[in-house]
């Protein structure tokens, strides 16, 4: 009775298609994330920034109109260091992820070198 038993060559093969998915959904998730924030930024771009006419204003319309535009910078920025922070998690999970997974392809690694001794 023959044993078949995988080469060393197959299981490189095999244990290369995990990486390969992860990448591709990686590349997915960033893709979408960009369309997501292109669409944010559609939106966003009409309101904060318009320059603000003071003339024939009130000192205190002036003020309202001041505070108005400096709230609408300020709930930008809070959301713009929300994302920065997610995208901190997101890149230390794929680096936890990475690390796992190369400890793992080094333990098969010596495993398939002490199949052959």
């Amino acid at each position: 009775m023959q044993h078949n038993s995988l080469r060393p060559v197959d299981i490189f093969i095999w244990s290369d298609f995990p990486q390969e998915i992860k990448e591709a959904q990686l590349k997915d998730a960033l893709n979408e994330r960009v369309e997501d924030e292109m669409d944010v930024s559609d939106e966003d771009s009409d309101q904060p920034y318009k320059k603000t006419k003071l003339d024939g204003q009130t000192p205190e319309e002036q003020m309202s109109s001041l505070t108005l535009k400096i709230n609408n910078i300020q709930e930008e920025n809070d959301s713009l260091r929300c994302q920065l922070e997610a995208y901190k998690n997101e890149v230390d999970l794929i680096k936890l992820d990475n690390k796992q997974e190369i400890e793992d392809k080094e333990k098969l690694m010596r495993e398939i070198g002490r199949a052959h001794v």
